[in-house]
């Protein structure tokens, strides 16, 4: 069990808005990972990532709106860093993420890693997004 500070970002088109958004996401979360032993050369590891604070930074609209175009045309770029809220967790954003690694040693030199994945996140301002994702990795080792 830990903590971690963590910065996702996320970007996103939208062709029939003619607009684009961003979603960046500095949050302190709360780590919890168990590793269970299945033999001397393999185990795994399920680990659990929840943010329970986070400061939000999105863009107020999906669309290209005045007040963004305004701050782009007249150069105050940084007032696009005003656009973003502390949030608490269920505070209209959400998060989590949930991973099982799995690690088998081959022989002296090679091993075997592979993990899966389910990444959660919801936003419900300005308009509600939620995404999910499922990574799979895996990885073929080689020790020098």
């Amino acid at each position: 069990m830990g903590g971690e500070i963590k910065l996702d970002f996320f970007f996103r088109k939208y062709q029939l808005l003619n607009g684009f958004g961003w979603g960046l996401q500095s949050s302190f979360n709360l780590n919890y990972a168990r590793l269970i032993h299945i033999n001397d050369k393999s185990f795994i590891l399920p680990q659990l990532s929840f943010p329970i604070v986070g400061y939000i930074h999105r863009k107020p609209s999906l669309t290209l709106d005045e007040a963004f175009l305004e701050d782009l045309e007249h150069g105050r770029r940084g007032d696009i860093l005003n656009y973003g809220n502390w949030k608490l967790i269920l505070d209209e954003w959400s998060a989590f993420e949930l991973q099982i690694l799995y690690y088998h040693q081959l022989n002296e030199r090679f091993y075997f890693q592979t993990q899966i994945g389910l990444n959660y996140y919801s936003i419900s301002y300005p308009e509600k997004i939620k995404n999910v994702n499922i990574p799979l990795i895996c990885y073929l080792n080689y020790h020098f």
